[in-house]
């Protein structure tokens, strides 16, 4: 979604997108390097995630180097921030394009921005900002939703090759390396598993796995919710899911889902006779 605002897309991927890469990768190494030529050894052992705080206080002394390591801190944040809130944003409406979501939060008014988007992603960060939980309970809630991610991703990576594999034909403007996809799957898998291994304990012995499970009980959940309402549920009232193609005032497109009498026969034609959604103009 966040690929339709750039003008060349593919272009941007095949060279922007490795600069990018090789870029973070000669900085990190140079930072590292700073830290080195900075800071004697045993004080960065100690200082673990604060090594950046001490190496800006002995450039700068502690007021000025302090001030200058939150500054760049803040930066950074925000930056994260801007790009996160605008790709889920993005995110939030494309949902909302496919008839999941209300209509109300597929368009772009009155800003040409995906204003409704942004509001679904206020509404829960403003009740953690209110709940005020606890550091563990944080950490917890972004495991739970890290976790259905890894998933998610596991499984994207699993059907691209999968595609490249059964359908080589389809025509792809922009290819990933086929080693960086197994790669990347095995990244994923290794984050998938690693919760059940028998090392995930805390010195007290608790097992420190239980958002896995509680990721896996929502996806479960999404799972069961999708083939009562997708299978069960038309099979049993005699009914499919047809897709109805409409556009907002603002020449946003988008597809409700609605109900419609099942068909007694299917021409042979259809593409996909198991797909419980087809579109319907």
């Amino acid at each position: 979604m966040v690929l339709n605002e750039v003008r060349d897309p593919v272009g941007m991927l095949r060279v922007v997108v490795p600069l990018a890469l090789a870029t973070i990768f000669a900085v990190y190494l140079l930072v590292n390097l700073a830290f080195f030529l900075v800071l004697p050894v045993d004080i960065i052992k100690e200082s673990g995630e604060l090594v950046g705080h001490e190496f800006f206080v002995r450039l700068f002394g502690p007021g000025h180097g302090a001030r200058i390591f939150s500054l760049l801190i803040s930066c950074c944040i925000a930056g994260n921030v801007m790009v996160g809130v605008f790709s889920l944003a993005r995110q939030n409406q494309e949902i909302a394009r496919r008839g999941f979501y209300p209509r109300l939060f597929a368009s772009s008014r009155p800003f040409n921005a995906p204003l409704g988007g942004v509001i679904l992603n206020f509404i829960p960060a403003g009740l953690i900002i209110l709940a005020v939980p606890s550091s563990h309970v944080y950490s917890f809630m972004l495991d739970i939703e890290g976790y259905p991610a890894q998933i998610s991703a596991f499984a994207i990576a699993t059907g691209l090759l999968w595609l490249r594999w059964t359908r080589p034909q389809l025509p792809r403007p922009f290819k990933a390396s086929i080693p960086m996809v197994v790669v990347y799957l095995t990244i994923c898998a290794s984050q998938v598993i690693s919760p059940f291994l028998p090392s995930s304990t805390t010195s007290s012995g608790v097992w420190e796995g239980k958002y896995a499970l509680v990721g896996l009980a929502i996806l479960s959940c999404a799972t069961l919710y999708w083939l009562i309402w997708a299978r069960v549920l038309p099979s049993i009232w005699s009914q499919r899911l047809v897709e109805v193609s409409g556009t907002l005032s603002d020449d946003t497109t988008f597809t409700s889902i609605q109900r419609a009498p099942a068909p007694s026969s299917q021409p042979q034609s259809f593409r996909d006779d198991d797909d419980p959604l087809y579109h319907h103009g």
